[in-house]
């Protein structure tokens, strides 16, 4: 979470999401955050202000995310978090 705040530090909040047990919120351009709060896997496409591109989870869960047209795709597994930064997977 360190890196997240030093990443996005001074970035705005934008895509701010909360649905039954999924909070997700973004901060500009260079990072996004998802949580799972439920008892079972949640995939979801969500807004984002990340650059197209595949995205590794920083917090080592191994979670993978693929934007397009500002929109993100990821799959989380249940009770889990994933921090994405502006630094795509090739």
């Amino acid at each position: 979470m360190v890196a997240f705040r030093a990443a996005t530090a001074g970035k705005a909040l934008v895509h701010w999401t909360v649905a039954d047990d999924l909070v997700s919120f973004g901060r500009g351009d260079r990072g996004h955050i998802v949580i799972n709060l439920a008892d079972e896997p949640v995939e979801t496409t969500l807004g984002t202000g990340l650059a197209d591109g595949r995205y590794r989870d920083r917090l080592a869960s191994g979670t993978e995310a693929v934007v397009a047209g500002a929109r993100m795709e990821v799959l989380l597994e249940p009770r889990s978090a994933a921090v994405f930064l502006a630094e795509r997977v090739n």
